[in-house]
């Protein structure tokens, strides 16, 4: 099959993730155009016209977003990001795949031929270890920080749909709380982030006009929240950490130490992975560092999310607790779960974790499966 294939932007990011995904692509035995950055207009049209694709994927785009957009020819969504936009806006493609499962039933508008999850994949011959025995001892993570917080930032205030006034530092407050202590903000129904929020009595409708406003609260104090709160307890661990992303982790104080700067080819960053021991996740949902990490070898060290109110994406991969993923507690102080493990266990688990990876989850098996899904489609033919 012909794939025309297309990342948002050019970044060392989507660059390197771009010639992945054709790589995996092509290994299930498809011939692949396309770049970072979409094509709009008569430019997409004309390659199209050229190349013939079986069909288009796009990280993030849907059909109805491109003008003129062959009726006949399937296009694919993968959403990875939602970029402050509704789900409804994001439901205009024939094939559409969600970075998570929680997202599933935020698309019930969803009227295309097949809506699935898609996770992330990795290549093992990019990311893969460098000596026979890994003998580092870092936690690494990987990810950006927030810059520090304006006062001028501090002191906007939102109103809520109750009429009450709410200072953002309040609301920031509150948001680190919660990332930190779920459980103490659940109703015993659902104590989402958004829940959170509503439970406050805000709704930020007056917010989607502040496009910076809803993004800070929304995305930037959970992030943030969540990621100033697991980096601490390593630290409280007294662990060595490597830290590494933009540069606002060296703008505080009890991070600079540890921060080791960014990492922007893919053999800088599998460097980096093979002089480590663990890689640090924040969330629920595995992003796609996570399997290059597992890729080189790196058991992940994930937090409990049962007190979100929300599926955890782990639960859908075929990864074993204590073998392979080390889960810590969100309301413990420190990561008891590998302080006592010795150096051979550890070992033992950069083998294992390696194999399940090539066995399963590389960017091949993802290819694979959207190849799978047109195929079964087309058989139903409904």
């Amino acid at each position: 099959m012909k794939v025309l294939l297309y990342l948002p932007f050019e970044s060392h990011f989507y660059h390197g993730l771009y010639l992945q995904m054709k790589k995996g692509f092509e290994q299930a035995g498809c011939t692949v155009r396309g770049g970072c950055g979409f094509l709009d207009g008569e430019d997409l049209l004309r390659v199209i016209d050229e190349f013939r694709p079986d069909f288009v994927l796009e990280m993030n785009r849907v059909k109805t977003d491109i003008e003129n957009f062959p009726s006949d020819l399937l296009h694919i969504c993968w959403l990875v990001d939602y970029w402050e936009r509704t789900p409804a806006e994001l439901c205009g493609s024939d094939f559409l795949y969600l970075f998570s499962h929680v997202w599933l039933k935020d698309h019930p508008m969803f009227t295309g031929k097949h809506m699935d999850v898609l996770h992330p994949g990795t290549d093992p011959d990019l990311y893969r270890p460098l000596h026979p025995n890994n003998s580092g001892k870092a936690t690494i993570f990987l990810g950006h920080m927030p810059k520090p917080w304006l006062e001028t930032e501090l002191e906007r205030r939102v109103t809520g749909s109750g009429g009450a006034v709410f200072r953002f530092e309040q609301l920031k407050k509150l948001v680190h709380e919660f990332t930190l202590n779920p459980q103490d903000f659940n109703d015993g129904t659902i104590a989402t982030g958004k829940y959170l929020l509503h439970r406050l009595g805000v709704d930020f409708l007056d917010t989607l006009s502040d496009t910076v406003l809803h993004y800070d609260v929304y995305a930037r104090s959970f992030r943030e929240g969540r990621r100033q709160g697991v980096v601490e307890k390593v630290l409280n661990s007294h662990l060595d950490l490597h830290l590494y992303g933009n540069d606002s982790w060296a703008l505080r104080e009890r991070f600079r130490p540890h921060y080791r700067g960014m990492l922007e080819t893919p053999e800088e960053i599998n460097r980096a992975f093979n002089q480590s021991a663990f890689l640090l996740h924040d969330g629920n949902m595995p992003h796609f560092r996570v399997f290059d990490a597992m890729a080189a070898g790196l058991p992940v060290l994930k937090p409990d999310t049962s007190g979100y109110g929300i599926e955890d994406e782990w639960d859908f991969l075929d990864f074993e607790e204590g073998s392979e993923i080390l889960t810590y507690s969100l309301d413990s102080e420190e990561l008891t779960s590998i302080k006592h493990l010795d150096a051979r266990r550890i070992g033992d688990m950069h083998a294992r974790i390696r194999e399940k990876i090539v066995k399963a989850h590389t960017w091949a098996h993802r290819a694979e499966k959207i190849l799978g899904d047109i195929a079964a489609y087309a058989k139903r033919g409904d």
